[in-house]
């Protein structure tokens, strides 16, 4: 999983059509998970079978555009 600065803005940036699909969701936690799924799939190319595996790290990362 991306550890470094570089390959987390890489993988786990977010753009329009990204915040869209985000922002359809009704609470915080599906936008938040929705947005740690894209990144994971991004950067692993799959889906992991247990989202709480993403490193703690990269949660906060997706957490802060999110304004959560």
């Amino acid at each position: 999983m991306a550890e470094t600065s570089e390959p987390r803005q890489r993988y786990f940036f977010l753009d329009d059509p990204d915040r869209q699909a985000i922002e359809a969701k009704r609470r915080d936690h599906n936008r938040l998970g929705v947005a740690v799924q894209i990144g994971v799939a991004r950067c692993l190319r799959r889906f992991l079978p247990d989202p709480r595996q993403v490193p703690a790290e990269v949660v906060d990362y997706l957490a802060q555009p999110l304004g959560r």
